[in-house]
């Protein structure tokens, strides 16, 4: 599978999907990876001014090393930011899953 280890560490031993198949894994993976994403885009955009976001779509024509360096002027804590949506989306959906006794 071809995702972030940090969603992929044993993400579906956690929320008990151990047995599913591989492919639904890779699905799966993919829906938790676009919803980090998500949440992540939004949490920077919250802390960017204006300003900032309004050079977004010329420092989207920059190389990517140019685009996280402009990124991380606003939002240095940008790899701790990962992490707690990482760990919020993981949390959500263990309280999602059916408790198996």
């Amino acid at each position: 599978m071809n995702s972030p280890a940090y969603i992929e560490d044993n993400i579906f031993v956690e929320l008990g999907l151990a047995n599913v198949s591989d492919e639904r894994k890779v699905a799966m993976l993919q829906q938790m990876n676009e919803l980090i994403h998500r949440r992540v885009m939004i949490r920077i955009m919250e802390n960017m001014p204006q300003e900032a976001q309004d050079q977004l779509p010329t420092v989207a024509e920059q190389s990517p090393e140019e685009q996280m360096n402009h990124l991380l002027q606003y939002v240095p804590n940008l790899e701790a930011l990962v992490q707690q949506e990482v760990a919020a989306v993981k949390e959500e959906l263990k309280a999602s899953v059916p408790v198996q006794e």
